[in-house]
């Protein structure tokens, strides 16, 4: 009942806070929706990991006095306090993980990169856990840049003490502060009036933690390795795809700077981030691959289930009719886009690809369908070796709709649909329910996405092929 309470309690204020982000800060909510939530009782409290996915111990979050704030009114604020740890976490990746990753100590490059973060919301007024640290917290000037952070804490020995007591399992803080009247300190954020000081002096009871030296991957400083590897494995996001979240947030920051004036934007007043369009190196079959990892990891959750096909002996040998637990075998569907603009070569290449890394990930039969602007090779199902001998039938338009709406109507339905195509054609305004769709697309001059919804790969590592589809 606990762990339901938690669980409950955790998604609710997780979404709340997110719904909070986006109402005082709209310009990052590409970073902001980039960070997946993920569930885990194996974190002790909650860290990002590099692929972005935020993993988090829902017990912890109903446990934290910070989450369960009340302003002096007595109206719930803790929202805005998990608000501003997503918001606080957003920065890590524009930032910049290069420049954590170029320092030495990573638990200390995690402190220094956290000080002038926890800086620029105090002073937009957002509320943070009281443990958080602050420049002040270790008697440092603020304004500071996190290389300047860092050259000044190597030898600091309130942090060496900080860093010992959190390997020792202790550290305290986090606890709700309460004074004579019962009404708290005086953290302020529009007015309200919260029961924790939120560091105003850097006197908070400072420890290690989430937005406190302790982020994660995503500042170069996993909390469990292990355990943000394996997140990463299934829902982790790729060099290239984080990019493209980190580039099109700054370009909303910068327009929102433009719109409201320089300083709105916490982070641009002592280190602005210059966006610099620049060449990033990409391996689009390590990114394919990427995501049918993800698409199998998802498609793998809760893959298991009851059937009265599968009675336990036990349960016969009581007497009892019960059922037994069934794991639920992936199906996959390969559409190949076989209209008259789809190149030969190109359609090969890409083809033997997904090919072999279908096959890394054990699948051995797919349905297959070839459409142009409908289905020309109706759903049939082959071995992963047949694929290539099999000529593809059509070379007319290209529509995604009629040849979508055929693989839902597939016995047992598919999880998972790979679409090789170079993307010119109308999809559906919605993604097909509970099926996931990669895009494999083979790039043309035209560049053009082939829907909103959808995980996209562009089967090419040139840069210029690749911009206009993003």
């Amino acid at each position: 009942m606990m762990e339901e309470a938690a669980a409950a309690f955790s998604g609710h204020l997780i979404a709340k806070g997110r719904a909070y982000v986006v109402s005082r800060a709209p310009y990052i909510v590409q970073t902001l929706y980039a960070l997946a939530p993920v569930a885990t009782y194996r974190l002790k409290t909650m860290a990002v990991t590099e692929g972005l996915v935020m993993g988090y111990n829902p017990l912890w979050i109903y446990h934290e006095p910070a989450f369960r704030l009340v302003d002096a009114n007595g109206i719930d604020i803790g929202y805005k306090v998990m608000g501003a740890c997503l918001y606080h976490e957003c920065w890590h990746p524009l930032r910049g993980m290069e420049r954590l990753k170029a320092l030495p100590n990573p638990e200390i490059a995690n402190v220094a990169g956290d000080m002038p973060i926890n800086h620029d919301l105090r002073v937009a007024k957002w509320i943070l856990p009281e443990w958080v640290i602050y420049p002040e917290s270790f008697n440092l000037k603020p304004g500071l840049t996190l290389e300047q952070y860092y050259g000044q804490l190597e030898n600091n020995q309130e942090l060496q003490k900080l860093l010992q007591q959190s390997k020792a399992g202790s550290g305290g803080g986090g606890e709700k502060k309460e004074d004579e009247d019962g009404k708290g300190g005086e953290g302020s954020e529009d007015g309200d009036s919260s029961t924790q000081d939120n560091g105003q002096n850097g006197q908070g009871k400072t420890r290690l933690g989430p937005c406190s030296g302790q982020c994660g991957g995503v500042a170069n400083n996993p909390t469990d390795k292990e355990v943000e590897e394996e997140l990463d494995a299934k829902y982790g996001r790729h060099a290239a795809e984080k990019e493209q979240i980190r580039t099109a947030t700054q370009q909303d920051i910068n327009e929102y700077i433009r719109s409201h004036g320089r300083g709105t934007a916490p982070g641009f007043t002592q280190e602005e981030i210059q966006f610099k369009k620049r060449e990033f190196r990409i391996d689009w079959r390590r990114e394919l691959r990427h995501a049918f990892t993800r698409a199998t990891g998802r498609a793998e959750m809760g893959g298991t289930a009851y059937s009265y096909s599968k009675i336990p002996t036990r349960s016969m040998l009581m007497g009892v009719i019960r059922p037994g637990l069934i794991t639920h075998q992936i199906v996959f569907t390969f559409i190949r886009d076989s209209s008259g603009s789809m190149g030969q070569d190109q359609l090969n290449s890409s083809n033997n690809v997904i090919i072999s890394i279908m096959r890394k990930l054990g699948v051995h039969q797919v349905w297959l369908l070839d459409a142009d602007t409908k289905v020309q090779r109706e759903p049939e199902l082959v071995t992963l070796k047949d694929i290539p001998r099999l000529e593809a039938k059509g070379r007319g338009g290209t529509s995604f709709i009629q040849p979508l709406d055929a693989v839902t109507k597939i016995k047992p339905k598919p999880d998972i649909c790979v679409y090789l195509t170079d993307g010119d054609g109308m999809a559906p305004e919605k993604a097909p329910k509970g099926l996931q769709v990669i895009w494999c697309i083979v790039p043309t001059p035209y560049g053009r996405k082939p829907a909103p919804w959808g995980k996209m790969v562009v089967c090419s590592n040139d840069q210029k092929l690749r911009e206009p589809y993003y």
